[in-house]
């Protein structure tokens, strides 16, 4: 691996960091780097050490990113993983943040909260278009249903008794028929 390659490396290292911290960030809505001892917090960074200690990152680096001692992030892993096993709400939230991580959603690229309700609102309006279109193909459908059922015999006649080439033939026959009705 030349210095080139190396570099490339270490920036989507970085990039994969970052982009955790964030997602972590708007899941839990707070900011992972804060330095306090609130559970919520605490919970967010053990996520975090979890899964970059997952990916094969070492407790000091990890404790590097967060401004931990190594020591702290051995004991957010293995409180992690044990919380995983034990506490639905804590595994809840882990699943839910390695989804996104690994997934290519694209949360990442909203950066604040007023796009991402923002977003919302957007979506919620295609929404509610979607179910007015699907209201209106219902009626459509059942429109037809009706039809099908008022005309369901004499499609059943024409469709049995009719090859392909006389169409033509029938078409004007029927056509014949009624304009004489």
């Amino acid at each position: 691996m030349n210095n080139l390659e190396a570099l490339e490396f270490l920036k989507a290292k970085k990039e994969k960091q970052n982009n955790l911290k964030e997602i972590i960030n708007i899941i839990y809505e707070l900011d992972l780097m804060k330095p306090t001892r609130a559970r919520r917090h605490v919970d967010a960074r053990s996520i975090f050490s979890k899964i970059m200690f997952d990916e094969g990152h070492g407790y000091t680096d990890i404790g590097k990113i967060l401004n931990k001692n190594h020591a702290t992030i051995i004991h957010n892993v293995r409180s992690a993983n044990w919380l995983v096993e034990n506490v639905g709400d804590f595994q809840k939230k882990y699943l839910e943040i390695l989804k996104v991580y690994n997934s290519d959603i694209k949360i990442l690229d909203m950066k604040n909260e007023i796009e991402l309700k923002n977003s919302i609102i957007s979506l919620n309006s295609q929404i509610n278009l979607l179910h007015l279109e699907n209201m209106r193909l219902k009626k459509q459908n059942q429109l037809l249903k009706n039809n099908e059922s008022k005309f369901g015999l004499l499609h059943n006649l024409v469709n049995e008794r009719t090859k392909e080439k006389d169409i033509p033939v029938v078409l004007r026959k029927l056509n014949t028929i009624y304009n004489g009705l």
